[in-house]
């Protein structure tokens, strides 16, 4: 799973959740991609359950580019702890992601084969998102 070799600090606040993306609204490298319609944040483990599974239903030949990496840690407390004493411990990475942004590139054929393999991976999403080309 993906996760940063190193920060300047350990423990970040929470972005904001209401934010437009301007940047990597385009495609790149691929002739396909998916793209986020929502706001919402994606754990390392979901990352990796959606390349698996692109990797899985895509030809051999075909290429994945992975556009996010996640490099916010996401603490939490153990269960039945009172109120205060700081931040809890580490629990997993996560990246936010921002309408608007490209998530995953990849190389087929054709469209059909394209949009095939976006709707079996679709369910592997924790927000709205759509197929570009």
């Amino acid at each position: 799973m993906l996760f940063p070799k190193n920060l300047k600090y350990t423990k970040y606040h929470r972005r904001h959740n209401n934010l437009i993306n301007y940047r990597s609204i385009r495609l790149t490298w691929g002739k396909f991609g998916i793209k986020s319609l929502d706001n919402f944040y994606f754990t390392s483990g979901q990352i990796e359950a959606v390349r698996r599974s692109l990797k899985k239903f895509l030809p051999k030949n075909s290429l994945i580019w992975i556009k996010i990496f996640p490099d916010l840690s996401i603490t939490s407390k153990p269960k039945e702890v009172r109120m205060g004493k700081g931040v809890g411990s580490h629990d997993h990475w996560s990246v936010f992601v921002r309408r608007g942004t490209i998530l995953f590139e990849y190389n087929v054929d054709s469209k059909e084969e394209g949009f095939l393999v976006f709707k079996k991976v679709k369910s592997k999403f924790p927000g709205r998102i759509k197929f570009v080309y």
